[in-house]
């Protein structure tokens, strides 16, 4: 039986491999750039299909790579329904300034996994690269629920960056800074950011009546 099964598992093998390396050399109409994925690519992208690499440890690892480009787009013919893969090209296109592509790419990740928020911050930052500041502050309120839903920390506090950048004269996105940290339990960061909040603004309603709502998440958690 165990034969048996390390047949099975090299015939598996051999067909993943086949399929990276259909992959790799891409079709017959792309650039050269777009086909060239080194050995170690194509290793990386064996790994992630064949199960031994979750997503995020595929496109960490395919993001710091030379032909990370050809890895990610690869990843995307071979999972074209996986939405933080074409998150990641789109964040790749927004870092070589190529827009076009990103918004293409991170409207393309929003219509697959729009609940995910790693996905809602790229839309973000597509659009606001782009130049399309409206639009960016429009996707904003449903990148946040999804970021404050899943708990996730990090995007939330990096969406708020993307906001204060949008409105550098708006508090909100300060405030909801604060409140991220408090739904975190880091207190301290919270009631530090709140103390550069007043000593910056002062005593005014804009500040006052938001912190209202804090102290009250404040005091729910203590209960």
């Amino acid at each position: 039986m165990m034969l048996a099964m390390r047949r099975l598992l090299g015939k598996l093998q051999a067909r993943l491999e086949r399929r990276v390396a259909t992959l790799s050399a891409g079709p017959a109409d792309s650039s050269a750039a777009s086909r060239e994925v080194s050995a170690a690519g194509s290793a990386l992208l064996l790994d992630w299909i064949a199960g031994d690499l979750d997503d995020h440890a595929f496109i960490g690892r395919a993001s710091a790579m030379q032909d990370a480009s050809g890895i990610l787009e690869k990843a995307s013919v071979a999972r074209p329904a996986n939405a933080l893969v074409w998150a990641a090209r789109a964040e790749y296109c927004v870092a070589n300034r190529n827009f076009s592509a990103a918004l293409e790419f991170a409207e393309r990740a929003n219509g697959l996994g729009r609940i995910q928020p790693k996905v809602g911050l790229v839309l973000v930052k597509a659009l606001a690269a782009a130049g399309r500041r409206e639009d960016a502050l429009g996707a904003l309120p449903v990148a946040l629920d999804s970021a404050r839903h899943m708990q996730d920390l990090a995007t939330r506090l990096a969406l708020c960056r993307e906001w204060q950048a949008l409105e550098p004269a708006s508090l909100e996105p300060q405030i909801e800074s604060a409140r991220a940290f408090v739904a975190a339990g880091d207190f301290d960061q919270a009631i530090a950011a709140y103390q550069r909040l007043i000593e910056a603004h002062g005593p005014r309603a804009a500040v006052l009546l938001p912190l209202a709502a804090v102290y009250q998440d404040l005091v729910r958690l203590e209960d």
